[in-house]
């Protein structure tokens, strides 16, 4: 058969194709990729992603059918998305990120130079404070959490990015859309390419609103650093780091640190946060004559192209920047003390000579406020505040003076401001947990930087801006600034640059930059916490337009709809008991919220553009809203049994009877009225209710209520646990029901048998009695909110006496004995009322229960390595009350057995003195395992466990073997 030419032409380049393909491992190079596209997701920017985070289809920002990032934004405003990339069999080499323009139906575009990319850098995380295990609603686990931010263009670490199998590759993406863009909807395409893979597109759509965000900062948010700190970290000399004693411009090695310097401001002014240098100070000379004269020029070439804008895109200063005198400059120590004569006037001239310098520049003088006592706020701080602003008040009037202690300390903290204390403040920016809105100290109009600043503190008092915050956490900061009516927020270190910053113990502190150095960059890293706090700082700049439109009660209603309490205002039954929900932390709801201020604002700029189906939709995003961020929060159930005595006509006694007694703390979140109805559903047989139902009609918004239910009986149903199950209903508005179920804890203490049982760590001699056991530990925090609140690793408490002791012993679950922490000394540590870092457990006693606070009761604590403390009232820190140590002869053992570890205790009821003898007890066994990071008790304390009102009851029966 003859081939033709042609055709003889096709068989030869198909073989020639056949063959490469062969050569090649069929690796289908010549056709395109074969592979398929990496694995890739988008994340909200309201996703706090570690190694650990599930893969998310959709989100509020993402449409998975569509494949679709839907932004929206004001001009002159920054939104954000996260790109993830997930390794699959195959590592994925050559992975880049690419965008194009946004263009609109016009043809008008965003470039796509406006697109900033940044790979998400992990800081390992292995420890965690006692804040968040009350806050984490998982257990909380060793983790990678992304949070440096390296740019996608960074000489070192930067793209091409390799993904190897397993791995995770995370993106932080900002749009930042430009002032002068105009209103319209845009669309645009971010691509992930790899090599010998397919693209993987995503179409990105952004709606920019007709008004600009404005530059102008509705509060002076500022942080501080120290230049030393900076300098020491990205600048060698000689291989060790290079700390100048001055900053003098002629040294080339200055000038270069003076460059990060530059760059740090400039990146934090970017994100509507104005940074300070707290050790930057003019050079102090004396002249012929020995007086003080202080050289300037260093100094203002420095810090005022940042005071004056100069420094900035936007030409807006910085809005406040602290004078150079404070309690360490001039150095005390140069002068024998900071009472002597020498350094009181050395003070006087440098203070005077501040003064002068800045006041003959207004622009400049009300940009300046002293901070002289730079300390941890402690009981002696406060006199040396005192000292020192007195200083400052005898030479310079008019300068606000800044302090961060509270001006009105909480009684438990113990501490005494001076009497004089009050005129010697005029920013007050205490920690949060000091914070009291209602503090006393005014803004004053004509001085722009004087009264209240909010400074973070210890959650949940405030949000954390730790690594491991949410993003609700840090965004609540700026709003709750608005809703305080703060003049500033107020952050005194910014860097915290000590050790690994790339391995953190989780701490709350402020790292909101990282060195360059994983980037090849003399310069500083932004983190991810910075830019949630951008997004707060850009939410409040709404508010601030609403509240300039006339329209507070818009901007309040949308503060109180995600911010409800914070300060001093969240503190529970004292300081040291914060509550737990003071914001809220659902992503879809601050996304409504941010949607709805838009939507507010683009209204009141444009009245004329509303119409009716427009301001439908608003109200039906306002209802949507009330149902999201609102609700009558139950937000702690404790109960107590009692007995009581019933008599005849003839006044003698004719039955005891038990009375269960159930308190709810009620919150109501609502911005209105409502009516609230509590009462008890079917209860136990035998029981009847005595104050079946409570109700609170009105029940004003943002206020706490406590309700009380009482029912009465003659038994309590045995369990293993030892609670007594009451069902509770509670409606609201008579339509809106919950359902829940108060525990009542109650417990008989079994009488020992003649031979009491020996306290050697096993639990085979003890007899089992009747309702003498106690279970179902639920934890405390949020982790005791969900469903029924128990913790993973189990504890049984049993509780025997005789006429000479009270036995208690624990049988505590762990599966991993091996990994048990107990230090061998007679300390706990204490952290926000949990005794924590070690496995332990408690027994705290109130023989008679009738103690009126924590002093009253007594305290024994066994570590899972045999120590034994005891006390009467509890050893916090901060204190709780008053605490001694309580000398009782108590005997202990401990005991292992497969997966679980006992403690036997023998408690001499003489060492109670009197009331050992009495019928009722207040009691709760709690554990603290390091494993899980489980604090959990029997009662069921919702918070805290060391108050007479967070204990159950037990009953030690008197004569002979209990009966029911």
């Amino acid at each position: 058969m003859e081939i033709g030419s042609s055709a003889k032409m096709r068989l030869c380049t198909w073989s020639l194709l056949l063959a490469a393909v062969a050569v090649t491992g069929g690796c289908g190079s010549l056709f395109g990729p074969s592979q398929p596209a990496v694995k890739a997701w988008v994340a909200d920017e309201m996703v706090n992603l570690t190694d650990r985070t599930p893969p998310s289809q959709q989100s509020e920002v993402f449409d998975a059918d569509s494949q679709t990032v839907r932004l929206f934004a004001a001009a002159n405003e920054t939104v954000s998305f996260q790109l993830v990339l997930d390794g699959d069999e195959l590592p994925a080499e050559g992975v880049r990120v690419a965008f194009t323009a946004l263009s609109d139906d016009q043809g008008r575009q965003i470039a796509p130079e406006q697109f900033r990319a940044f790979r998400m850098w992990p800081v390992r995380v292995e420890q965690f404070p006692a804040w968040y295990l009350r806050l984490a609603d998982a257990v909380p686990e060793p983790a990678n959490f992304y949070d440096a931010l390296v740019p996608v263009d960074a000489p070192k670490n930067g793209q091409p990015f390799r993904v190897a199998p397993g791995e995770r590759l995370a993106i932080w993406v900002d749009l930042q859309v430009p002032r002068t863009t105009a209103t319209g909807r845009y669309a645009g395409r971010v691509t992930v390419s790899a090599t010998d893979r397919q693209d993987r597109p995503f179409r990105v759509e952004a709606q920019v609103y007709d008004f600009v965000l404005p530059d102008a900062r509705p509060i002076a948010a500022v942080g501080g650093f120290n230049h030393a700190t900076l300098f020491g970290r990205l600048i060698e000399r000689e291989g060790k780091p290079f700390v100048p004693a001055q900053l003098d411009r002629r040294n080339p090695l200055v000038r270069r640190g003076l460059t990060a310097m530059r760059q740090l401001m400039v990146l934090a002014h970017e994100h509507r946060l104005d940074l300070f240098d707290r050790r930057i100070r003019p050079l102090m000379k004396r002249d012929m004559f020995g007086k003080v004269r202080l050289d300037w020029e260093d100094y203002d070439a420095i810090v005022q192209p940042y005071l004056r804008g100069t420094a900035f895109e936007d030409r807006v200063g910085c809005p406040a920047w602290p004078m150079p005198f404070a309690a360490d400059w001039p150095d005390p120590a140069y002068y024998s003390g900071d009472r002597t004569e020498a350094y009181l006037n050395i003070c006087g001239e440098v203070i005077d000579q501040c003064a002068r310098h800045f006041a003959a520049d207004r622009e400049l003088s009300e940009r300046m406020f002293h901070w002289p006592w730079r300390g941890r706020p402690a009981s002696d701080g406060y006199e040396r505040h005192a000292h020192l602003a007195r200083l400052i008040r005898a030479v310079d009037a008019n300068t606000p003076i800044l302090s961060e202690f509270p001006p009105n300390p909480p009684k438990l903290t113990g501490w005494q401001p001076p009497q004089d204390f009050a005129r010697l403040v005029d920013i007050a920016a205490p920690r949060a947990e000091w914070f009291d809105p209602a503090c006393g100290i005014r803004a004053q109009p004509e001085r722009p930087l004087t009264g209240p600043w909010l400074s973070p503190g210890l959650p949940p008092y405030l949000g954390s801006l730790g690594v491991i915050a949410t993003p609700a956490d840090v965004r609540a900061i700026p709003w709750f600034a608005m809703k305080y009516r703060c003049t500033g927020l107020f952050l005194p270190e910014v860097m915290h640059w000590q050790g690994d910053v790339f391995a953190t113990d989780a701490d709350a502190e402020t790292r909101l930059f990282y060195p360059g150095t994983i980037a090849g960059i003399e310069g500083v890293l932004p983190s991810v916490r910075l830019k949630r706090l951008r997004r707060g700082l850009q939410d409040i700049a709404y508010l601030w337009l609403i509240q300039q439109r006339q329209r507070p009660g818009i901007a309040q209603a949308i503060l109180d709809a995600v911010t409800r309490y914070a300060g001093l205002e969240a503190v529970g039954d004292n300081y040291l008991d914060p509550r737990l929900n003071g914001w809220v932390q659902r992503a879809d709801t601050w996304h409504l919220a941010r949607r709805l201020l838009a939507e507010e604002v683009q209204a009141l700029v444009h009245p004329s553009d509303v119409s009716n189906q427009t301001l439908l939709v608003q109200r039906l995003a306002w209802r949507k809203l009330d149902a999201q961020a609102h609700t009558v929060r139950v937000e702690q159930v404790r109960s107590r049994v009692t007995p009581f005595e019933v008599r005849g006509p003839d006044g003698k006694v004719v039955e005891t009877r038990l009375r269960a007694t159930v308190l709810l703390d009620l919150y109501n979140e609502y911005a209105r009225e409502v009516d609230c109805q509590v009462k008890f559903e079917t209860l136990p047989a035998g029981w009847k209710p005595v104050a079946q139902a409570a109700r609170i009609s009105p029940f004003p918004p943002a206020t706490r209520r406590t309700v009380t239910l009482l029912a009465e009986g003659d038994n309590v149903p045995s369990d293993a646990t030892g609670k007594l199950a009451l069902p509770v209903s509670m409606t609201v508005d008579m339509t809106d029901r919950q359902e829940f179920v108060a525990r009542v804890p109650f417990l008989l203490a079994g009488q020992a048998a003649s031979q009491p049982p020996v306290i050697d760590g096993k639990l085979d001699d003890w007899p089992m009695r009747l309702g003498n056991s106690a279970g179902a530990f639920k934890l405390i925090g949020r982790r005791g909110e969900h469903g029924e609140g128990l913790a993973t690793r189990q504890t049984l408490a049993f509780v025997l006496y005789d006429e000479t002791n009270l036995y208690v012993a624990f049988r505590c679950e762990e599966p991993r004995l091996d990994l048990t922490v107990a230090q061998p000394t007679n300390i706990i540590h204490y952290e926000q009322l949990m005794a924590c870092g070690e496995d332990l457990v408690e027994v705290i006693l109130d023989p008679g229960a009738d103690a009126a606070g924590p002093e009253d009761l007594y305290h024994i604590a066994v570590k899972s390595n045999g120590v034994l403390l005891a006390e009467r009232g509890v050893h916090t820190s901060p204190p709780l009350g008053k605490a001694e140590a309580w000398s009782v002869a108590a005997s202990v053992a401990l005991g292992r057995q497969k997966d679980v570890w006992i403690v036997e205790l023998a408690i001499p009821r003489s060492a109670f003195g009197a009331e050992g003898r009495a019928a009722f007890w207040g009691v709760n066994f709690t554990r603290f395992a390091t494993q899980g990071c489980e604090a959990a008790s029997w009662a069921g304390a919702p918070r805290y466990f060391y108050d007479p009102k967070n204990l159950g009851t037990m009953f030690v029966t008197p004569g002979g073997s209990p009966a029911r």
